[in-house]
């Protein structure tokens, strides 16, 4: 099969890692191609194998000078397929595949109303939630990823449940505490879960190397949140949480920042991303005097490490499709929290599904039964392993080409 792929993005994100991991696996089997705006940001990204176009026309989805420079790449390669991601792609792709004889396949990645979608024969739904917004019936497939070993989080898990069994061995002084010995108690265990940690290149993690927050110096791939307390004494111990998308103000770090005020235990938030709102999440930060506790981290690299040596994840996003920051939770992060939005609560299960007026409460109750999270996180999610894998994605989707009218 002869594909190429339309995505009117510059910048790397969510849907552009979709894009660039399904090519990078399709390319080995097919011949392949990425038209893109250009000066694209991401195509470093890209295996040697697939072709790159880079458009020069206006990047306007009724621009008629852009519509000709695409037609006449896709029919000079002799494009079988043009599968096109997100609604602006999708309307070029609408009106391109008229002209040509090729088949049109478009993704919808969220749930926000896009009539072109309404049009185009062959939909791909990002999940089940996303499809409902399509008058016509669409293809569920779940993208997936390729985990990378040493940071799935089954061994945070059996180092959890290590400390448990050995916390339930010990000659117990009393049969009821308070609070305050709960949490004691979970900051225990939840230390000697991560004590052991390592990073990428084998050392344990420590204090992270200070690095400037602002987004533009912060692009490196090395990049592993600090795990603060893993060795240290209990006194001493910080619960990590971490979040990690956009800086925009569908992803609702505003509303994270603002549970993060209400917490009354030693902790520190780590905000990965860049976006527009990076200065209004500044200024809520400096507001509430904190500071010393959250952190906008800027562009992170390596999100596997980051999230594997957190405590705790949370996506806090208003609105969502089926967000990859999902998927790698489910791979590496000790424990996962979300609101109920988009295609999330079709593999999250309920206990860590909240509402944001109880978001501080929920966090609350993780850090005082830590241990209870990891064992309930690991043990309900394992099952979607298999499913959210790169190579299960690529399967179905080549099955799906293969199978159009």
């Amino acid at each position: 099969m002869k594909i190429a792929y339309l995505c009117c993005s510059r910048f790397y994100g969510g849907v552009e890692k979709i894009v660039i991991d399904s090519l990078n696996e399709l390319c080995k089997s097919e011949q392949t191609a990425l038209i893109v705006p250009d000066r694209c940001e991401f195509l470093q990204r890209l295996d040697a194998c697939v072709q790159i176009y880079e458009y020069k026309s206006r990047d306007k989805r009724y621009n008629p000078f852009l519509f000709a420079e695409i037609y006449r790449f896709l029919r000079s390669g002799g494009f079988e397929i043009l599968h096109s991601h997100g609604a602006k792609a999708a309307q070029i792709g609408f009106v391109v595949e008229k002209f040509l004889n090729l088949k049109l396949v478009a993704t919808k990645h969220n749930d926000r109303k896009a009539p072109v979608f309404d049009r185009v024969r062959n939909v791909i739904a990002a999940s089940r939630k996303v499809a409902t917004t399509i008058n016509h019936a669409a293809k569920v497939i779940y993208f997936g990823i390729e985990p990378r070993r040493e940071f799935v989080n089954h061994e945070i898990f059996a180092r959890c449940k290590d400390a448990e069994d050995a916390a339930n061995r010990a000659p117990k002084e009393a049969t009821c505490g308070d609070s305050d010995d709960a949490a004691g108690a979970s900051r225990n265990m939840a230390s000697a879960a991560f004590a052991s940690q390592d990073t990428p290149g084998g050392a344990c993690v420590s204090q992270d190397t200070p690095f400037d927050a602002d987004a533009s110096q912060n692009k490196t791939s090395s990049v592993f949140v600090s795990q603060q307390g893993a060795n240290a004494e209990p006194e001493n111990f910080k619960f990590s949480i971490v979040a990690v998308g956009r800086l925009d103000k569908i992803k609702g770090f505003d509303l994270l920042i603002h549970a993060a005020s209400e917490l009354k235990f030693d902790f520190e938030l780590k905000i990965y991303g860049q976006g527009s709102e990076r200065q209004n999440l500044q200024n809520l930060i400096d507001s509430l005097k904190l500071q010393d506790r959250v952190r906008l981290c800027g562009f992170c690299d390596d999100v596997a490490a980051a999230l594997a040596a957190a405590h705790l994840h949370v996506i806090s996003s208003r609105k969502e499709g089926f967000p990859v920051i999902l998927i790698e939770g489910i791979f590496y992060s000790p424990v996962l929290i979300s609101t109920r939005v988009g295609g999330i609560p079709e593999i999250l299960d309920e206990e860590f599904l909240y509402n944001v007026e109880n978001l501080s409460d929920k966090i609350y109750e993780i850090y005082t039964e830590y241990e209870k999270f990891v064992r309930d996180f690991f043990k309900k999610h394992v099952g979607f392993r298999d499913i959210l894998r790169l190579q299960n994605y690529i399967t179905f989707l080549k099955k799906y080409y293969e199978e159009l009218d």
